[in-house]
């Protein structure tokens, strides 16, 4: 193997992964060989771009960081097969086309970070400060109210069961979502909303939150789909609702 071929393993390595006919396995098993040099080198170039301060509740953990920049280049590489087969083109050149793709990631984490961060103004205090609580003693929820003459009776009594479960569950199940960022995205405009609605009718934003998850072959109301898709504009609201789902079937699995 001349030296020309040494400086292009890499680059041939790919190319011949994102050029094989479909159903040829060969070279697909040859790049996913965990024993192939390959896959310390392109590890070693992604994780120098990766921070300490990704390792956050909102952020990213090194294995979620690298491989998601792993799946960009991948996609890179079969939007390059008529680029790669240059002899120009080497493994230097393969190097510097990574750490552009790590380098954009690690910017994208920062600004996901920043912008999933600003929603923590929107969660109650999980300390019992008794902020919501004092709201529940202003006003009840329209149509949830009992008659001031019977302030044990069992509607009331089981209303303030749900505030109080609400507000121990919630904040659990939050923290539980760990690296699934786009159902906790979800789960902070929905707590949001539910501020937004307490404020005016005087019920915690968790008990909100945990209404809508535990709502069971129900549709959204509209000003439900209106707010998230207002909120997530670059979605679909079929997009929207399947995370949405997502997130009530991992908070009825969490809180069984």
């Amino acid at each position: 193997m001349d030296s020309l071929d040494l400086s292009r393993r890499f680059v041939r390595l790919l190319l011949d992964w994102a050029t094989a006919p479909p159903g040829a396995r060969d070279c697909t098993r040859a790049l996913m060989d965990p024993t192939n040099d390959f896959w310390p080198w392109i590890h070693g170039l992604i994780e120098a771009y990766y921070r300490p301060s990704f390792n956050h509740f909102w952020g990213v953990s090194k294995a979620e960081f690298r491989d998601r920049c792993i799946e960009k280049v991948f996609v890179w590489v079969k939007t390059k097969v008529e680029q790669l087969p240059q002899a120009n083109y080497t493994d230097n050149d393969l190097e510097a086309s990574i750490r552009t793709i790590a380098f954009h990631e690690q910017i994208s984490t920062w600004r996901r970070m920043r912008k999933l961060s600003s929603l923590d103004i929107y969660w109650d205090d999980a300390s019992g400060s008794g902020e919501a609580t004092g709201q529940i003693r202003q006003k009840l929820p329209a149509g949830l109210q009992v008659d001031p003459v019977e302030p044990f009776a069992a509607p009331y009594e089981q209303l303030q069961d749900e505030f109080r479960q609400a507000r121990r569950v919630m904040p659990v199940f939050n923290r539980s979502l760990r690296g699934k960022i786009r159902m906790r995205q979800v789960l902070a405009w929905l707590l949001r909303l539910g501020r937004r609605l307490g404020k005016q009718k005087g019920f915690p934003a968790y008990w909100y939150i945990y209404r809508v998850l535990r709502r069971r072959g129900k549709h959204l109301p509209a000003y439900v789909r209106g707010f998230l898709q207002n909120h997530l504009p670059h979605l679909d609201y079929n997009v929207i609702n399947a995370r949405l789902g997502y997130l009530r079937r991992a908070f009825i699995k969490f809180s069984v």
